[in-house]
């Protein structure tokens, strides 16, 4: 945003193998190679939804251990990165069709949308919803929400979200199809997780889905893409099928 980096919650892994949700703000400086401490988090936040909007960063939904010694929550945290301070967006509805964990989102023309993320329960399920919330242009911390069911086949968790401003569409690939943890083992115990091979395209104007089969090697885990323009994409890191 504005030439500077910013990267927004996480979790720490402990030797014990828990997790603790991070509340750290850390701002990057390319020009200068340096790194500074925003201010914190007001709900220590991972596996969150983030996207850019104008001069700020949303934070939608994501797992916390403040709640419930941990649970997704249905908060929006919105990080002003002109004057580094928090505000406080309309929540989602307080359900497990908006609460998840791993879900991807974008904005494009003042609406966000979120898709998949994996809810509370036995094994931590899979969604297969999105999620859209109507920003006020004139105040960018009240929203509208809605969500709708998507076709069957499609679920992801842990992927990423474009929006193509171009053709007016919502581009999701990578992830997967099974929730799993930071080891990239099953919540269901049913061992290692593949990346998925499905990729997805929404059109706003007539509110179509298009599946499609990617061709090229898949990554899951992913937290973020960098856009290029329109037709040009970067992922970085993630992980690949194999042990």
């Amino acid at each position: 945003v504005n030439g500077r980096i910013f990267i927004l919650g996480g979790y720490h892994i402990y030797s014990s193998g828990s997790e603790k949700s991070s509340y750290e703000t850390r701002i990057y400086d390319p020009e200068t190679d340096s790194y500074t401490r925003g201010k914190d988090i007001p709900i220590p936040i991972d596996d969150h939804v983030q996207f850019v909007y104008k001069h700020y960063i949303y934070v939608v939904t994501g797992w916390t251990h403040t709640v419930n010694n941990g649970n997704n929550t249905n908060a929006v945290q919105i990080y002003d990165t002109e004057n580094d301070n928090w505000l406080v967006g309309t929540a989602t509805p307080n359900t497990t069709r908006y609460k998840v964990f791993g879900a991807c989102g974008t904005v494009l023309n003042d609406t966000i949308y979120y898709v998949g993320g994996a809810r509370y329960g036995t094994n931590f399920p899979l969604t297969g919803i999105m999620r859209k919330g109507v920003i006020n242009p004139t105040d960018p911390t009240q929203i509208s929400w809605s969500d709708q069911n998507m076709p069957p086949g499609f679920r992801p968790y842990r992927a990423v979200c474009v929006a193509d401003y171009e053709d007016q569409q919502v581009h999701i690939f990578g992830g997967s199809q099974t929730s799993y943890n930071y080891n990239g083992i099953a919540y269901d115990g049913s061992g290692a997780v593949m990346p998925g091979t499905v990729a997805a395209t929404y059109t706003l104007s007539d509110g179509t889905w298009k599946y499609s089969t990617l061709f090229h090697q898949s990554h899951m885990d992913l937290r973020g893409v960098g856009v290029a323009n329109d037709s040009t994409y970067y992922l970085c890191g993630g992980m690949l099928e194999g042990p």
